[in-house]
């Protein structure tokens, strides 16, 4: 594991856990970067580890048995949870927008090819990004495989290509159809994870120059400069002069840039790099699956029974106790079920 991009994950998951709890526009604003960071980053790491020079159907299968058992047992653990705290509410208010398929969608993690955000969006809404994500895992062997046969530069033409055809064809939608085309529809997600494929061989190539260059004051400079002009497109994307849509190819390649400098630096890089390899931020770096995985229902579960008790928490405290909750059940989870999973695996 490259310590710097799974630091850099942890603070991304903080993030959208930090906005789900305000519902912050300017948090919002920057959630473009935030969700591409974590599918390039899983095509990176994806490809520094399965080669799948011979495309075989038994690699193909052991492949996707380890991803299947690294999110679905708690995926499902949560969504039962889901399930089970919505029977509870029905039991008290006698409401309910409990729909059995959406259950079922969300169960086999098919509900982001759904345009509808009454079906991506239901239950754990969080889970549609793990709905893209099974698509790029189903994709990935074959990707790596026939890119490992090209140049870099012919497999960069190509998730520009498939970008720049996806780009062209939302430009036809408005509204949620566009929102979702954008952000949620799965191939339109392969192309960051592709793109962290690419990145990876770039920096099998390159990384062991890059730590001889004894120059720390321009590998800290590229690692700030990049972070820079990723605020500054927040910022103009937060006062509207560029719109969120059409700025994402914009957003996919600076948080590629960021994801190839971060990787650079792993052992020798700038001062973010240094920075990001402390223990705590590896910590959290780890349990970010759990972490984004647990945080909608730990929040309306929490807000829920405190009201049913008649308990009003003012802030600070109510975000203090949220994130203590969310961080031990993401920590005993990672643990418990890791354990578990790795039984499974002998």
């Amino acid at each position: 594991m490259i310590r710097t991009l799974n630091a850099w994950r942890g603070i991304m998951a903080a993030l959208i856990v930090a906005f789900h709890y305000t519902q912050s526009y300017e948090l919002q604003v920057m959630g473009d970067f935030r969700m591409s960071f974590f599918f390039v980053v899983s095509g990176f790491l994806l490809a520094q580890r399965y080669a799948f020079d011979a495309l075989s159907w038994k690699e193909y299968k052991a492949f996707m048995r380890r991803r299947v058992l690294r999110i679905f047992p708690l995926h499902w653990l949560v969504l039962g949870l889901f399930v089970l705290m919505l029977g509870v509410q029905y039991l008290l208010t006698r409401e309910s927008d409990f729909s059995v398929s959406n259950f079922m969608l969300q169960a086999l993690l098919l509900q982001s090819w759904s345009p509808s955000p009454e079906v991506n969006h239901a239950l754990n809404t969080v889970t549609w990004f793990l709905s893209s994500m099974m698509f790029c895992y189903l994709c990935y062997p074959f990707v790596k495989h026939f890119f490992g046969r090209m140049k870099i530069v012919t497999q960069l033409l190509i998730v520009l290509v498939a970008l720049a055809v996806f780009m062209t064809v939302q430009w036809h939608l408005d509204g949620e159809a566009r929102k979702w085309f954008v952000f949620m529809f799965p191939p339109m997600r392969l192309v960051d994870f592709s793109l962290g494929v690419v990145l990876c061989t770039i920096w099998e190539r390159g990384h062991q120059d890059y730590e001889r260059m004894n120059v720390p004051i321009w590998k800290s400079l590229a690692e700030l400069g990049v972070v820079a002009l990723m605020v500054l497109v927040t910022m103009l994307q937060y006062h509207g002069v560029i719109n969120r849509f059409d700025s994402r190819p914009l957003k996919i390649l600076l948080t590629g840039f960021l994801v190839l400098v971060l990787a650079m630096g792993d052992v020798r890089g700038g001062l973010l790099s240094r920075a990001l390899q402390g223990p705590v931020l590896g910590w959290l770096g780890r349990i970010s699956y759990e972490v984004y995985v647990w945080q909608i229902l730990v929040l309306l579960a929490l807000r829920n029974g405190l009201a049913q008790m008649g308990i009003e928490l003012r802030e600070p405290f109510m975000a203090l106790i949220y994130v203590c909750l969310l961080l031990l059940l993401s920590w005993q989870s990672n643990v418990r079920i890791g354990r578990w999973v790795k039984r499974l695996r002998k």
